[in-house]
């Protein structure tokens, strides 16, 4: 059994869409209802009947899904489908009123009432269509305001018809090209109006804002204009611009034009040898401007001119342009791997009338060669280091520097090493707050460890740490800015694959005084081209450095100086700078 909801009830005591017409009517008893769809509410009255039952059944046949009844009024569904509503307490001169569902709209509906075994009355209710009550219409909103411009794509200097609707009706209206008014139009007491302006021939072809009214309120339009006349002075020209004369690998360009307006343009690119490289399709707009997709040159595009060929199906156009290597310097080892005793060639170019230094690293990260020249007007770079029978066997790099920029080239005594790299820093001493340069060299694309380290005594702590990736040319560029943590000391770059590393020190807020300093080379006698390592100390006749215990004092470290290399003449040929580390030796 389930209830009918109390506000279909409502409704349908109201406003019935659907009567009961021909109620019963007796002295004492008179049953009434009304019904909406399937649901039926009947109305029994008794006067000074006592009625304990009541029983209703659909004529038709038509099942009676649920129903309900007032408190006191028990119902209950019977066998030959009616169903019985009855109650204990029922007085005279009382009202009650049942609910009834049925499965389909009902036709007709019989019933009947009494006391006990005594029928009070019986009777038959016929249902009857009415017509339903439409609910009012909802008042239609009031058109939005609008204003259009006739014709559409006006032609600069050229007169305009200007329409307003739905508009505050008796409002006046200022009209506006881009931010000048051009005229003010007043609508009709229906909100309308029609009026003409001239568009000034000073304004420039392409998109222009209409505008009517001001504030924020107002009503604006985007219109394209066209060159007085209608025509472009870009309709029968078809050009390429100029395309820069150089470009590197990793950079983009993008190639512009003008053409007939909507024209469609093909682009072929090719690459030095000939071969296709790239194909793109633009297309010229309304004005006859036309922009391709940047073409991207991959760092392994070869080097060389690229020629771009460009047509609309008439005319064509053709551009060039040069990919070059970023490089300032290009240097190359002829040989890449040798033996103890042979010679270590270099040859390239860099820039001409430059200063360039060059310097040839060991195995073990000392420097044991080194020149400082003026290129010529070629900037032809030659380079040679000897090697010795009993030269360290494993890599040398040769690091060139010029211009702000280092470079470094491999090669190697005996056997390939595994892995080549290398890391150089812009200077070796630092004040706190200053950025540290590093430039690395690897493998193509490699990912290699920085670390910087500082050192205190025979410990050493990591104060920064970064995975370094290489560009396709095998080259990287890693700033490390000093911050508070970098205080007066030594510290160590180290770069890293695996076990295999490469380090540089440097000094952070060195001071300078004038400690006592041993210095001397290791050997007394050099032949020309050999290189010079000098040892020093500003603490001579102390233990070992090896030694844990040992600490050097802190007026005798980290200090900065320079060695200076004299000739038999009197005159200075080399100037090093450098400084002692925190363990009163010199680096």
């Amino acid at each position: 059994m389930i209830s009918l909801p109390g506000t279909v009830l409502s409704l349908v005591m109201i406003l019935a869409a659907v009567a009961l017409v021909a109620p019963f009517a007796h002295a004492d008893l008179k049953v009434d209802g009304s019904a909406y769809d399937k649901s039926v509410i009947i109305e029994l009255v008794s006067d000074s009947e006592v009625v304990s039952y009541f029983k209703v059944w659909a004529a038709d046949g038509t099942s009676l899904d649920s129903f309900k009844a007032e408190s006191g009024w028990a119902g209950e569904k019977m066998s030959d489908g009616s169903i019985l509503f009855t109650t204990s307490d029922r007085n005279p001169n009382e009202k009650t009123k049942f609910g009834l569902v049925a499965d389909v709209p009902l036709k007709k509906l019989s019933w009947e009432a009494g006391d006990g075994n005594d029928s009070a009355g019986t009777g038959v209710l016929v249902l009857v269509d009415e017509p339903k009550l439409k609910p009012e219409p909802e008042p239609e909103p009031a058109p939005e305001p609008v204003f259009r411009i006739v014709p559409e794509r006006p032609n600069i200097g050229s007169t305009i018809r200007v329409v307003g609707e739905s508009l505050q009706p008796s409002a006046d209206f200022d009209f506006y090209i881009n931010d000048g008014m051009i005229g003010t139009f007043t609508a009709s007491g229906a909100g309308y109006f029609a009026g003409t302006a001239k568009i000034p021939a000073n304004i420039d072809p392409g998109r222009a804002e209409f505008r009517l009214g001001s504030g924020d309120d107002a009503l604006t339009l985007s219109i394209r204009l066209d060159h007085p006349g209608g025509l472009s002075p870009l309709s029968a020209v078809f050009s390429l611009d100029k395309t820069p004369d150089a470009v590197y690998r990793g950079d983009s360009i993008t190639l512009r034009g003008t053409g007939d307006p909507d024209a469609r343009i093909i682009i072929e690119i090719k690459e030095p040898d000939g071969s296709l490289a790239n194909s793109l399709i633009s297309q010229a707009d309304e004005d006859g401007r036309w922009s391709a997709d940047p073409v991207v040159f991959a760092f392994d595009a070869p080097f060389g001119t690229y020629t771009a060929t460009v047509t609309d199906g008439h005319s064509s156009k053709t551009g060039t342009w040069n990919v070059e290597s970023s490089r300032v310097m290009d240097i190359r080892a002829l040989e890449t791997v040798l033996k103890p005793g042979e010679v270590i060639r270099f040859e390239g170019t860099g820039l001409p009338n430059e200063q360039i230094q060059l310097a040839v690293e060991n195995p073990d990260g000392n420097k044991v060669g080194t020149e400082f020249f003026t290129t010529n007007d070629t900037g032809r770079v030659e380079y040679e280091y000897q090697t010795s029978a009993d030269s360290k066997l494993g890599p040398y790099t040769l690091i060139a520097t010029q211009g702000g920029q280092t470079e470094f080239v491999h090669t190697s005594l005996g056997k390939k090493p595994k892995f080549d790299f290398n890391l150089e820093l812009d200077k070796n001493s630092y004040a706190r707050g200053e950025t540290v340069v590093i430039s690395i060299s690897g493998d193509k694309s490699d990912t290699l460890g920085l670390a910087i380290l500082s050192e205190r005594g025979n410990t050493r702590n990591v104060e920064y740490e970064a995975d370094v990736v290489l560009d396709p040319e095998g080259r990287g560029l890693h700033r490390v800015v000093l911050g508070s943590n970098y205080t007066e000391g030594t510290y160590t770059a180290k770069l890293s694959k695996g076990n295999i590393g490469d380090e540089e020190k440097f000094g952070v807020d060195l001071r300078r005084t004038s400690p006592t300093l041993v210095l001397a080379p290791v050997k007394d006698v050099y032949a020309r081209g050999e290189t010079m390592l000098i040892v020093g100390t500003t603490a001579p006749g102390t233990p070992s450095k090896s030694d844990i215990s040992f600490e050097c004092d802190s007026n005798s470290k980290n200090v900065q100086i320079i060695i200076r290399l004299v000739d038999p003449d009197g005159k200075i040929t080399r100037s090093k700078p450098t400084f002692i580390d925190n363990n009163c030796g010199v680096i």
